[in-house]
């Protein structure tokens, strides 16, 4: 399998466009009709559209919203920036769920995430990505090229059950998309 696939393309949400708030309030109808807002924010850090529109345009958020065969399917955002290193977090609508659509879709994230550059190179040399131990999406991670760094106890916070719950870390780097370590 080739690291993207044409079916797939993601596209900048630009803080600044008109547009961008649009898209995003979009993004989260999808995401309440397919009940993915509480899985994707487990920590209950956003719980409405504008807290949506807030985390990825006006938090300095990386975020794009993703296609597949040229319908919306998703978004993907990178945060808390560190050196070359970012967080990502990513939604897929239940459209583009199964094997087939959502391994292509997920290394597309990656693949565009770790080769986005400027003219000083690189913006990232890893990805990383903090979930509960009981979700899906660290398994997704692993079979779309991430690798497993740890388990962390008491690594996230779950706000519907206010607990901490057992984290899972992966890191997808442009050696892991390879299937180097």
């Amino acid at each position: 399998m080739s690291m993207t696939d044409e079916r797939f393309c993601m596209r900048h949400l630009a803080p600044g466009a008109p547009e961008s708030p649009y898209v995003v309030r979009r993004i989260w109808r999808r995401m309440e009709e397919d009940r993915l807002t509480r899985a994707t924010f487990y920590d209950g850090s956003v719980t409405t559209a504008d807290g949506l529109v807030h985390e990825l345009l006006e938090c300095g958020a990386l975020s794009f919203a993703l296609f597949w065969e040229g319908y919306l399917c998703g978004a993907a955002w990178f945060n808390a920036f560190e050196g070359r290193t970012a967080r990502g977090h990513f939604t897929l609508f239940r459209k583009v769920w199964g094997h087939a659509r959502t391994v292509p879709v997920g290394r597309g994230i990656f693949s565009t995430a770790l080769h986005l550059k400027d003219a000083r190179g690189y913006f990232f040399d890893a990805v990383l990505g903090l979930t509960p131990e009981s979700s899906l999406s660290w398994r997704l991670a692993l079979r779309c090229g991430a690798r497993l760094v740890g388990r962390i106890p008491n690594g996230v916070y779950l706000a519907a059950e206010d607990r901490s719950a057992p984290a899972v870390l992966v890191a997808a780097t442009r050696e892991s998309l390879k299937g180097e370590h």
